[in-house]
C-alpha cells in the first residue's frame, strides 16, 4: 500500500489562465465561525482552489485571477454576486437551478403552513365485531353437545380448549360464575392503581388542611408543589378519574388507525397487525399497540375520520397523486375550502416546468405576474430576490451550468475535515483535498 505524506507547507501551484467556466460555493470551516469557498472547473468537474474566506473584498482578490473567465455559476447569495459584479464588467452569472426550485418550496411550505387548517373530508366505517366470550363459547358447546354433537367436533367448532372446556364443566355454578366474572388483569393492575392514587390524593388534602402550607406538604410527602397544588384542584382531580380524559400528548397510533381497524376487521393477530404497522414506518413498541387496541374494543369505535391534513397538501409539492392512497375527491373537498391553495401548487409546479423543461424567458415573465397576483407574503418575498438577480435566472434558463457539480465536491471537502475531526488548519484541508483528487486522476 502507498502512503502520501502530506505537509501544511505543500500549497499544490494553480494555472488561473485556462479556466473559462467555474461553479463557486461556500463550505463550514468552523460551523456558524468561519467559512469558505470552493471554486470548481466546470469542463473537467475538478476543484480548481479554495480560499478561507467569503467576504466580497477577498473573493474581489481571488476571482481577478481569472483573466479569460467567461461564465460563473453560484447560488442566490449577493455576497457572490456583489463580488462577481465588481471583479468583472460582463460575465455571464448563472444562478443554480436546484436552489431557485428549492428557495420557492420552502416560500410555498411557509404558505400553506400559515394559512391552511386540515379539513374533515368523511368517514370510514368498519364492521369489525370483538371476539365471541368464553362464556358464550361455553355455552354453544353445551347446547351442541346436548344435540348429540361429539365434544371434540363441538369444541373445535367453537373454537375453545376442549381441556378448558372440562374444566369449566366439572365447576359448580357458583365457581363458574366467579369465574367467568373475573376482571382481566390489566384492569384490576389500573383499579389498584387508581385506588393507591385516590388514598394519596386523600392524604394530601387532609395534611394541607391541618398545615395550610403547599411547601411543607411538598416536603412530607417528597412530592413537587406544582404537583401538590394540582391535588387540591378539583377540576383536575375529577378530569384525572375520568374516562374520556384526553391526556397527554397525540399518540402515534392515531396516524395507523386505518391499517389497525382493517386488521381487527379481518381478524388479524396483533402481532401481525404490529409488523405492518413497522413497515409503514411506526416507531412505536408492541405494548404500546396492544393499549391501544384494548382501547378501541372497549370504546368499540368503528369509524375513523379522514381528514386532509397539511402534510397531505405539501406532498403534492414532490411526489406525484396516487388516487388509491388518497382520492381526488377529497383533494377538491379541500381546495374548495382553500382556493388559493390550489393557485400556489400550481404556480409551484408552473416554475418547476419553466426551470426544468420549457426554458423560456417569456414563459418566466408570465409566470412572475401570475405570481404576483396571489398577494402572497412568501411568495411575493421569493419574487423579489428573483427580480434582484434576474440576469442569473435567465442564464439558468439558457445555460446548462448548475451548482450540482459543486455541492458534491463541498461535501468531499467536508468528508475530508471531518476524517481529521475537524482539528485541522485550511492549509492542510486544501492539500489533502486537492492531492487527493489528484491521486485519482
Amino acid at each position: 500500500m502507498q502512503f502520501v505524506l502530506i505537509k501544511k507547507k505543500d500549497i499544490p501551484t494553480i494555472d488561473f489562465s485556462n479556466l473559462t467556466t467555474v461553479g463557486i460555493d461556500d463550505f463550514a470551516i468552523k460551523k456558524r465561525h468561519t467559512y469558505g469557498t470552493i471554486m470548481i472547473n466546470h469542463q473537467n468537474k475538478k476543484i480548481v482552489d479554495m480560499i478561507p474566506s467569503r467576504d466580497t473584498s477577498d473573493l474581489n482578490l481571488w476571482l481577478k485571477n481569472l483573466i479569460n473567465l467567461s461564465s460563473i455559476s453560484r447560488d442566490g447569495s449577493l455576497t457572490y454576486k456583489n463580488a462577481i459584479d465588481i471583479s468583472f464588467k460582463k460575465i455571464n452569472q448563472i444562478s443554480d437551478r436546484f436552489h431557485l426550485i428549492k428557495s420557492l418550496s420552502e416560500a410555498v411550505c411557509n404558505e400553506i403552513k400559515t394559512n391552511y387548517n386540515k379539513v374533515l373530508v368523511g368517514t370510514k366505517e368498519f364492521s369489525y365485531k370483538e371476539k365471541i366470550s368464553i362464556l358464550e363459547r361455553y355455552q354453544k358447546c353445551k347446547k351442541d353437545i346436548e344435540a348429540g354433537i361429539n365434544i371434540s367436533n363441538t369444541c373445535i367448532n367453537n373454537k375453545i380448549y376442549i381441556n378448558l372446556f372440562k374444566k369449566i364443566d366439572k365447576m359448580t355454578d357458583n365457581d363458574r360464575n366467579q369465574y367467568f366474572e373475573k376482571k382481566d388483569k390489566l384492569d384490576i393492575k389500573i383499579e389498584e392503581n387508581q385506588k393507591r392514587k385516590k388514598d394519596l390524593i386523600k392524604q394530601v388534602r387532609d395534611s394541607y388542611s391541618s398545615c395550610k402550607s403547599i411547601s411543607k406538604v411538598s416536603k412530607i410527602f417528597d412530592i413537587d408543589c406544582r404537583t401538590i397544588k394540582n391535588y387540591l384542584n378539583d377540576d383536575y382531580v375529577s378530569n384525572l378519574f375520568s374516562d374520556d380524559k384526553a391526556k397527554g400528548a397525540k399518540s402515534k397510533l392515531l396516524d395507523y388507525e386505518n391499517v389497525i381497524l382493517e386488521g381487527l376487521n379481518n381478524s388479524e393477530s396483533q402481532k401481525n397487525i404490529f409488523l405492518k404497522l413497522k413497515d409503514s414506518g411506526y416507531d412505536g413498541t408492541y405494548s404500546n399497540l396492544r393499549m391501544y387496541i384494548r382501547k378501541i374494543k372497549k370504546k368499540g369505535k368503528l369509524t375513523v375520520d379522514i381528514f386532509v391534513e397539511k402534510r397531505d397538501i405539501l406532498n403534492l409539492l414532490f411526489h406525484k397523486r396516487n388516487n388509491e392512497l388518497f382520492p381526488k375527491e377529497y383533494l377538491n373537498i379541500a381546495f374548495n375550502k382553500y382556493p388559493k391553495i390550489k393557485k400556489i401548487i400550481t404556480i409551484f409546479q408552473e416554475f418547476k416546468s419553466i426551470i426544468l423543461k420549457i426554458k423560456n424567458k417569456k414563459y418566466l415573465e408570465k409566470w412572475i405576474i401570475k405570481a404576483n397576483n396571489l398577494n402572497s407574503q412568501y411568495l411575493n418575498s421569493f419574487i423579489k430576490g428573483l427580480q434582484r438577480d434576474y440576469d442569473a435566472v435567465i442564464n439558468a434558463l439558457l445555460f446548462k451550468e448548475s451548482n450540482g457539480i459543486v455541492e458534491s465536491k463541498v461535501n468531499t471537502t467536508k468528508l475530508s475535515k471531518r476524517i481529521m475531526y475537524g482539528r485541522s488548519s485550511f492549509n492542510l484541508i486544501k492539500n489533502k483535498t486537492l492531492r487527493l483528487q489528484s491521486l485519482r486522476q
